[in-house]
């Protein structure tokens, strides 16, 4: 059983809808959930979030266009990545960049797709999938921490994600802002294929491809999104 905190921009009918949908099935599979509803009277707010959130395994972050501007919702987010809590950002009605602070924590992170209601009942599979197993099914937010030099990432698929993220002409941006070493030494005139081939070979061979990883889920986080469960190889 998983102590879940779910964090979620009040005033938002769907946000709020949801909240409470998401309580309400995961108590009944036999996981232990908190919203601030249950905050009572007389509690401090801010003490008993933290709290909360540091009694927690995971927290669960709706998305939406309300909740990624929420200050609220972004200072739970913020507490939880200190306290080194798994998040699981849920997709809800947004399709856009998140703001700096949000990206931060969480593009680099597998979401769970809930903006379709007739797919709520597969999401929600995912979603106890990794409540239930969350070392094999979860990108913890503290990447840096993880030890990257035993983790193996498929390079057709990164070929793959940075060909559908960037055109020409913002992949030679992209190197020159980012590699500019191997940018200096591309020929004038090269494909955007080989480009890409050698972008990722002066990656793997100066052990960057994690900070290439970083660099793209940054700058291209809707694209990186779409590839992220491919990029390692399971071992």
């Amino acid at each position: 059983m998983a102590r879940a905190f779910i964090s979620y921009k009040h005033k938002s009918n769907l946000d709020e809808r949801l909240a409470t949908y998401f309580e309400r099935y995961l108590t009944g599979k036999k996981h232990d959930v908190f919203i601030d509803k249950e905050i009572m009277l007389g509690q401090e707010w801010p003490t008993t979030i933290e709290q909360e959130i540091k009694a927690s395994d995971f927290l669960i972050v709706l998305l939406s266009e309300q909740s990624i501007v929420s200050e609220m919702v972004i200072q739970e987010v913020r507490m939880a990545h200190s306290f080194k809590k798994i998040i699981l950002p849920v997709q809800v009605a947004f399709d856009a960049s998140l703001p700096y602070d949000l990206g931060a924590y969480l593009n680099r992170i597998q979401w769970v797709d809930f903006t379709k209601q007739e797919r709520w009942d597969s999401a929600m599979q995912e979603l106890l999938i990794a409540l239930d197993a969350p070392q094999k099914n979860v990108v913890k937010q503290d990447v840096s921490a993880r030890n990257s030099q035993f983790r193996q990432y498929d390079t057709s698929v990164i070929r793959k994600m940075l060909d559908e993220a960037f055109d020409s002409d913002e992949l030679m941006d992209f190197l020159f802002d980012h590699f500019r070493p191997l940018y200096d030494r591309l020929d004038p005139g090269i494909t955007k294929r080989l480009t890409i081939q050698k972008l990722i070979a002066y990656a793997e061979e100066q052990n960057l491809l994690e900070s290439l990883l970083d660099y793209v889920a940054r700058k291209k986080p809707r694209q990186y999104r779409r590839f992220a469960g491919m990029l390692e190889i399971d071992e």
